[in-house]
């Protein structure tokens, strides 16, 4: 009997416990936080913190992205490769990947990666233009020629597909179907100015310049007959322009790889001596931080204490004629850091000081993973 009370006691609690749950739902109406509107940065650190779902490959994949955008590489490369165990033919994830090993300068493991990709789905033009950015990055230039034509015989209207080609041709010295590809990407007379650029002979270089020159006169006289106005005074401002030391701005010749603004930044040609200082008082920070920026880039010299442990934000302090290596250091960390040059009364000893704040605790377990 007892036992019979004790039960029934129980379901009058869960049952009130329950309604009370679904009065508060009902009363939830989507727009809780219509009072709060972020601004993008406050937006973008959010979204940093957070982590995707387990077990979701499109979950890990969507992060990814998100830190590929912001040239955060090695976290994407993390995301892209736990969405790639989950799913083994997560084709974009496996070309995603590759973009970020490109940034990094990793174009063998890049290489590797998108045929990878392409032996799931060789018909993907997308993947096969950047493993023919990979394969030219390491001078394999047939190989690379190759992979071009493939990639524009699935895509022929793509103009990035044919500058690409044609810078690889260029590179190989074969000039005639560089300038074809340069003409088939953007017309001839860009074609002009993009082979100004990359052949090596200064005499061949400036009759290309006076070819698009030339072209650029024509068209603007024809301009100019069109808009019943003097056709001399227009070719007379053009030819000014030409005058000058230095020629017209010409389109990038740069190759992109697809679906990423991949930034292509010199590479530093001696690893950057780097001290990383504990500023927030967890136990082994300076030196989970100083292993995980040490690579064939960076070389941490010293691990300290900073002069407290309550520094709410990371800094990178740098000396003179060291930004670079400090934007590539903070591209590397996760969340945002703040870049701060030591003035010039403090410029014995590392490059680069890192000064690790309160807002990298919530990333440890990035930095344990090293």
């Amino acid at each position: 009997m007892m036992q019979k009370k004790t039960l029934l006691i129980l379901c009058l609690i869960f049952c009130f416990l329950t309604a009370g749950l679904i009065s508060a739902c009902s009363h939830f109406k989507g727009n809780t936080f219509s009072r709060f509107d972020p601004s993008a940065e406050e937006s973008a650190e959010f979204m940093s913190s957070i982590r995707p779902y387990l077990g979701d490959a499109s979950s890990h994949y969507s992060m990814a992205c998100f830190f590929q955008q912001r040239k955060k590489h090695v976290l994407a490369i993390e995301e892209f490769r736990t969405a790639v165990r989950i799913d083994p033919k997560f084709v974009k994830a496996l070309n995603g990947m590759g973009v970020s090993y490109d940034a990094l300068g990793d174009h063998a493991k890049a290489v590797e990666l998108y045929e990878t990709a392409l032996k799931v789905n060789p018909d993907l033009p997308y993947v096969l233009n950047n493993l023919g950015y990979a394969l030219f990055q390491q001078g394999k230039l047939d190989r690379a020629i190759e992979t071009y034509q493939k990639a524009i015989a699935l895509n022929a209207g793509n103009s990035r597909y044919h500058n690409n080609l044609a810078l690889a041709y260029a590179q190989k010295g074969e000039h005639d179907k560089a300038f074809t590809e340069f003409k088939t990407a953007g017309g001839e007379n860009r074609a002009h100015l993009n082979m100004a650029r990359v052949v090596d002979k200064k005499d061949v270089a400036a009759v290309h310049l006076a070819k698009a020159a030339e072209i650029t006169r024509e068209r603007k006289a024809e301009a100019a007959v069109r808009d019943n106005t003097d056709p001399q005074e227009k070719v007379r401002k053009i030819l000014d322009q030409f005058a000058k030391k230095e020629p017209a701005p010409v389109p990038s010749t740069e190759i992109r790889t697809e679906s990423s603004q991949v930034s292509r930044n010199k590479p530093v040609l001696r690893r950057t001596m780097i001290e990383v200082s504990n500023g927030n008082g967890v136990r082994r920070m300076a030196k989970k931080v100083g292993n995980y920026l040490n690579d064939n880039r960076f070389a941490f010299m010293y691990l300290t204490n900073a002069d407290r442990f309550n520094h709410r934000e990371t800094i990178i302090y740098y000396r003179s004629g060291h930004i670079e290596e400090a934007r590539l250091a903070a591209r590397k960390l996760p969340g945002r850091q703040t870049l701060q040059q030591i003035s010039d009364d403090e410029q014995s000893g590392p490059e680069i000081r890192v000064v690790i704040g309160q807002d990298l605790v919530r990333h440890i377990n990035v930095f344990q993973r090293i």
